[in-house]
């Protein structure tokens, strides 16, 4: 299947379509992850959602209640929402660097961004920049980073074991993540 970049071409995806990734890669993460040696903080998703204005996908629950914030390699960080800042609160300033980029050229981000309607909303980053977005209206994860966009028709825990078991291959991304013997670490409040 081909995934598509904000420029029109093609970007070859070497994973097969979500529903097709054996289970370990689709839903069970803390195979791959193993377990974070820190609490993880309790969530009051009424609260969350009223203040975001959307209800957050389901796995992203599971996420939440299984993790705090986290950067897997040392490089892909997914937000908690009750984590200090950064978190998936603070993406405002993520989603204000994206409108500027869409006011220069609008042709860099052709997406909605919260909170317009179906816009993206970003629960990650990279080291490098990227964003890591949510795509409500299609179900989709977008990448945006310096080098373009990129969307992917998923779940981000369908995104993420894609992408640590390298069935998934973001083109935005360095060759060389995740590492073979990849890291997990508890984002520290400085």
């Amino acid at each position: 299947m081909a995934a598509k970049s904000s420029k029109g071409s093609d970007f070859t995806v070497t994973s097969p379509t979500p529903p097709h990734l054996p289970r370990s890669a689709r839903s069970d993460l803390t195979d791959l992850l193993g377990s974070v040696p820190q609490a993880v903080p309790p969530v009051d998703w009424a609260q969350v959602e009223h203040r975001l204005g959307f209800s957050v996908p389901p796995d992203y629950r599971s996420w939440a209640a299984t993790y705090p914030q986290i950067t897997i390699d040392g490089f892909l960080t997914v937000f908690h929402p009750a984590a200090p800042a950064p978190n998936l609160f603070t993406a405002d300033a993520l989603l204000d660097f994206d409108r500027a980029l869409r006011d220069v050229d609008p042709d860099d981000i052709p997406y909605p961004l919260h909170p317009e309607p179906g816009g993206l909303y970003p629960w990650g980053t990279t080291a490098n920049t990227h964003r890591l977005h949510w795509y409500p209206t299609r179900g989709h994860i977008v990448v945006i980073g310096r080098a373009g966009n990129w969307e992917w028709p998923g779940t981000m825990s369908e995104f993420l074991s894609g992408i640590l078991t390298r069935q998934l291959i973001c083109p935005l991304f360095p060759a060389n993540f995740p590492s073979p013997g990849f890291t997990t670490q508890a984002y520290q409040a400085r």
